[in-house]
């Protein structure tokens, strides 16, 4: 049996597979990927706190579809070192309850606009 082992090659090379070697992914293939899954990692995070609020997890994500395609202004306050988003015509009383979750969970980051000291605070227009 040794003998019979012996026989087989133990390396192969690239034309002699049946089956063509599959190239690696590009860097930029790679930075795509990267991208999307960032992407996709914080929309889910972004659902938990609308999922709390309404307690469905199948609307979610629909509700940050019309969040991101919303209109906002954004308002510089240099004295109070605020940066305000404030979103427009999501048109429900609904929608904004849903979403207040997510909002209150952003200003609670204290999140600072990069290269800036202003710190982020969202609200619904009134």
């Amino acid at each position: 049996m040794k003998a019979e082992l012996k026989v087989i090659p133990t390396h192969v090379k690239a034309g002699q597979l049946s089956k063509p070697l599959q190239t690696l992914p590009s860097v930029d293939r790679m930075i795509y990927e990267t991208v999307r899954m960032i992407a996709y990692r914080t929309e889910v995070r972004m659902m938990s706190p609308i999922i709390l609020a309404q307690g469905k997890k199948r609307n979610a994500r629909k509700l940050l579809q019309a969040l991101y395609q919303a209109k906002a202004n954004i308002i510089p306050e240099k004295r109070n070192k605020l940066l305000r988003v404030q979103v427009l015509g999501l048109g429900s009383h609904g929608l904004e309850q849903s979403l207040a979750g997510l909002f209150s969970e952003l200003n609670a980051s204290a999140t600072i606009y990069p290269g800036t000291d202003l710190r982020m605070f969202y609200k619904f227009a009134d």
